[in-house]
């Protein structure tokens, strides 16, 4: 009788991940001997020890280490069937994105536009929300891809970084009496434009400035949307390096450097699922080399 399943490979790859009896049984909710049933009898089946038990760790020998990355592969092509037979979309070539909306403004929709115009079949169906809400879709399959702020890193997701950019403080011309720079300090008493985005590259920095007794003239949800208000001489503000410059050398902005900090950065990732439908891995992959090409 055959025992070589989904099931059982998935226990011998989570075993090997794990590198513990005890915690594979915790990860699958089942029994540690159950988990010990199903290799040995992978390993009478195969007709040759997979691993090496030791009170300490699990070990693969040579064979089970080939036999590792083969029952990986399988378990990954499974999953792509399934999702593919299982999603109505599948034929319809769609990808559901998912996007913080700062990294939407100042990256992702400029990313989009270039994939939709190299393919015309795919259409994309993009949604809004905070980086955990985005999580919570993408594990529930709601989205395909996720936009975030914040890397995430577990097992069947990928996270890789897209882009890094530094948040700089600026102000209309008129405004700039701080030409040699300016301190948190100084910072505190000025009429502000509060945005929540900010707070992503140093949060006890930014809730110390905005904290402090000046005027918040304005508050919004992204740096961006405050830009229009900065050139009327409205307060002071943050936003992302990449949108300032073309304001900035047309005279719209002027920059005012932050003393006694280091820079304000902050990154972007793309997170998806491991298998994913055809569309979506050609969307992914086209991100990700017009993101090595920057």
């Amino acid at each position: 009788m055959r025992v070589m399943n989904s099931e059982v490979l998935n226990t011998y790859v989570s075993l090997l991940e794990l590198s513990s009896f005890t915690k594979t049984a915790q990860q699958l909710k089942i029994t540690q001997s159950a988990v010990t049933k199903r290799i040995d009898a992978l390993e009478a089946e195969m007709g040759t020890e997979l691993i090496i038990r030791n009170r300490k760790n699990v070990i693969p020998t040579a064979k089970g280490k080939v036999f590792f990355d083969y029952a990986k592969s399988i378990l990954e092509l499974e999953a792509f069937a399934l999702a593919a037979v299982s999603d109505s979309r599948a034929c319809q070539e769609c990808v559901l994105v998912g996007s913080v909306t700062s990294l939407l403004l100042i990256r992702v929709s400029e990313m989009i536009i270039s994939f939709m115009q190299e393919e015309p079949s795919v259409s994309i169906e993009i949604t809004n929300n905070h980086s955990k809400d985005l999580l919570n879709l993408l594990y529930d399959d709601k989205i395909d891809v996720c936009f975030s702020h914040f890397p995430f890193r577990e097992n069947n997701y990928t996270c890789t970084e897209i882009m890094e950019d530094e948040i700089i403080l600026v102000t209309a011309p008129k405004n700039n009496c701080y030409s040699n720079g300016i301190t948190a300090e100084q910072l505190r008493v000025l009429p502000l434009i509060q945005d929540n985005c900010s707070y992503v590259a140093d949060p006890e920095w930014f809730e110390y400035v905005f904290s402090g007794s000046g005027q918040k003239v304005l508050r919004v949800g992204v740096g961006s949307f405050a830009i229009p208000f900065l050139q009327e001489g409205i307060g002071y503000g943050f936003i992302s390096s990449k949108q300032a410059q073309p304001l900035l050398n047309d005279g719209k902005l002027t920059r005012i450097n932050i003393l006694e900090h280091k820079p304000l950065v902050y990154k972007g990732y793309i997170i998806y699922k491991t298998a994913v439908l055809p569309s979506t891995k050609r969307f992914i992959d086209y991100i990700l080399n017009n993101t090595e090409n920057q």
